[in-house]
């Protein structure tokens, strides 16, 4: 990796290497690659024409793609087909996303007003906003999306529904703020040490929802999962509990100390 005109580090090549490896694909029938040279050894084509079994053949364009900014660009082969032909057709093409398990996601926060084409601005975590313009097409090509409610005048969110079980940080946050503790009949143990339980169990269709989450200590929400309680959450923060025996006990969210 070094020599002496390299003026970089080990440190800092390894660094590079890596980063080439996650945002290149790699191609084992490049000139000079050892697959290639093993190709080569192995010629078992005849010809100008060659077969699938000689790679490093002189009919064969593969060794001469170009890549460019991540996107391979191959040149139309013999027969006269080209970039379009199927990506299978590159045997030596690596997907190093579905090798490493590497699955980017990009969240982009639209309105649903820009959707049916309004003017406010969308927002691309980690950027910042960006027009309408674009966002219109990012979704357009998107290839799921998660609804989310919010509150018309702090923005928080407020559900989910069912695109997503596990429980944003804000509604997380306004769900703690609303208990404080854990909402089983005389239990203390404090909000953020405790879970958000879906009232209604997410397999039974409950939603991620601030009319359906409440705080359970690890304890208490075991043994509601077990069976040995039941709970119910009639309004927002509401919560009735039934035990085995039929009894029911209703707790209310603490008021605010002012």
């Amino acid at each position: 990796m070094q020599n002496p005109h390299e003026t970089r580090t080990l440190t800092q090549l390894k660094a590079d290497v890596f980063g080439d490896l996650l945002t290149h694909h790699c191609d084992p029938n490049a000139p000079g690659t050892a697959a290639n040279q093993r190709g080569a050894a192995s010629n078992t084509g005849t010809g100008a024409t060659g077969t699938r079994d000689n790679p490093a053949d002189a009919s064969d364009t593969r060794a001469s793609d170009t890549v460019t900014g991540g996107t391979r660009t191959r040149p139309a082969d013999a027969s006269g087909t080209g970039a379009g032909e199927d990506p299978a057709e590159g045997a030596g093409v690596v997907d190093l996303a579905s090798v490493l398990g590497v699955q980017p996601v990009v969240f982009v926060t639209v309105p649903v007003l820009t959707l049916l084409g309004g003017n406010e601005p969308a927002e691309l975590e980690g950027f910042g906003p960006i027009d309408p313009d674009t966002a219109r097409n990012l979704a357009a090509h998107a290839k799921g999306f998660t609804r989310i409610l919010t509150h018309p005048e702090t923005g928080t969110v407020l559900s989910v529904g069912r695109d997503r079980y596990k429980v944003p940080k804000d509604l997380r946050k306004t769900v703690l703020v609303r208990d404080k503790t854990c909402r089983h009949p005389g239990c203390n143990r404090p909000g953020p040490v405790c879970d958000l339980d879906h009232t209604i169990p997410w397999h039974h269709g409950g939603t991620t929802s601030y009319d359906n989450l409440a705080a359970l200590c690890r304890k208490h929400h075991l043994l509601k999962t077990a069976g040995y309680w039941h709970y119910q959450q009639p309004h927002p923060g509401t919560l009735t509990a039934t035990s085995l025996t039929g009894k029911t006990y209703t707790t209310q969210p603490q008021p605010p100390p002012f």
